[in-house]
């Protein structure tokens, strides 16, 4: 079992590079990358817009939005109310992508663990098979270590 863990551990990292992202998460991740280019007044201009954009999606970020610009009117909007925005918002997305990586290493985990125990079920098997044939061969076995060395001529 020790010579495959890393054969695992390349399946895994393969797997989880390889499992396309939903439609949805693919979506508010290049929204996001199109709005943070945008400078304050773009941002503040089009933040209904953008606001409208999650809300479609559906992004589980659009209530943390709201809650951010409460008390702010969109056109009043601060420098640093636009940075704290878009850092909550790379952080949902962060938070949304290790959420999806952690289902895929929970059902990689649940699929190791049900080939580890289809191999102790059959290492169990063959566990009396093999101690009866090593009990039985131990006398008949040639030992060659308790014989002398010797130089020789081959």
């Amino acid at each position: 079992m020790l010579r495959d863990v890393p054969r695992w551990k390349a399946e895994t990292n393969a797997e989880l590079k390889a499992t396309p992202v939903s439609a949805t998460l693919a979506s508010e991740f290049e929204l996001f990358q199109r709005v943070q280019l945008l400078g304050h007044r773009d941002f503040s201009q089009r933040l209904p817009e953008i606001l409208t954009s999650l809300a479609q999606l559906p992004s589980p970020f659009i209530d943390e939005a709201h809650r951010l610009l409460q008390h702010t009117d969109a056109h009043a909007l601060s420098g640093a109310q636009h940075t704290l925005f878009l850092q909550h918002w790379r952080l949902s997305l962060t938070l949304q992508t290790l959420t999806l990586n952690e289902q895929l290493l929970e059902q990689q985990r649940e699929r190791l663990m049900a080939e580890l125990q289809q191999r102790m079920a059959l290492s169990g098997q063959l566990a009396p098979m093999l101690s009866d044939v090593n009990e039985a061969a131990a006398g008949r076995l040639w030992d060659m270590s308790k014989a002398p060395l010797q130089h020789g001529d081959y």
